[in-house]
């Protein structure tokens, strides 16, 4: 496969050797995709009310992929214990020569129903 370059320049790779194509943006903060979802919920039958947020962010450049997640649920209900869950997640990826990358995960978990 020959990838041809905007400069006119082009690469050459073997199928198996390619796994993905990923656009770098010039403009600095154009590297940034990123979503945030909210939502409420209540039930009048047992006063159940819950709030949830996620939300997600992620940086491509050259040498670097950043990707991060959190997600939210606080929940509260009528003669039941209220629940919190917090999930989180850091990723970071190093892009190295040769093919080669270093990657550091960072995880957060807690929930209040099963005591974590």
């Amino acid at each position: 496969m020959t990838i041809i370059l905007e400069d006119g320049s082009s690469k050459q790779f073997q199928l198996n050797e390619l796994i993905a194509l990923v656009k770098v943006n010039e403009l600095f903060w154009k590297r940034f995709t990123g979503s945030l979802d909210l939502g409420y919920n209540f039930t009048r039958a047992n006063e159940n009310a819950q709030f949830t947020f996620s939300g997600n962010l992620k940086f491509v450049s050259e040498k670097w992929q950043i990707k991060s997640n959190i997600d939210v649920l606080n929940s509260s209900q009528d003669n039941v214990k209220d629940v919190k869950q917090t999930n989180a997640i850091l990723e970071t990826k190093r892009l190295l020569p040769k093919k080669w990358y270093l990657l550091t995960d960072v995880s957060f978990l807690s929930n209040t129903e099963q005591a974590l």
